[in-house]
């Protein structure tokens, strides 16, 4: 069986299709790189999953991986869409809220 037909649990095709639209901020951990995103398009494709194509910020960590990856395996692995599952939903302000509270912890702790 191929791994692309085996749906990860709790996860639904169509649920993909409802709850992730375009310009949403999605974030995805590929390697330990946290990256971040917004959804620029979406298609369903011709297997029942929703596929994504994500403007990526700052996404200079993966992008060096990228590339060592290329000069090691001579093969190009960027990827241009990613399956729906691929990516998680964020709510910015709450991101940015809770990172602003770990920074606050940490110089708190460190005086």
């Amino acid at each position: 069986m191929n791994i692309n037909e085996v749906p990860l649990r709790n996860v639904q095709r169509d649920d993909c299709w409802r709850c992730i639209e375009i310009d949403d901020a999605v974030f995805q951990s590929w390697q330990g790189i946290r990256r971040y995103g917004v959804v620029y398009q979406k298609r369903s494709g011709s297997d029942g999953w929703v596929y994504l194509k994500i403007d990526w910020f700052n996404d200079d960590a993966y992008l060096t991986a990228i590339s060592e990856l290329k000069r090691f395996r001579n093969t190009d692995d960027y990827r241009h869409e990613y399956r729906c599952d691929e990516v998680k939903v964020i709510d910015i302000k709450k991101e940015i809220k809770t990172l602003q509270k770990c920074l606050e912890h940490v110089e708190l702790e460190s005086k």
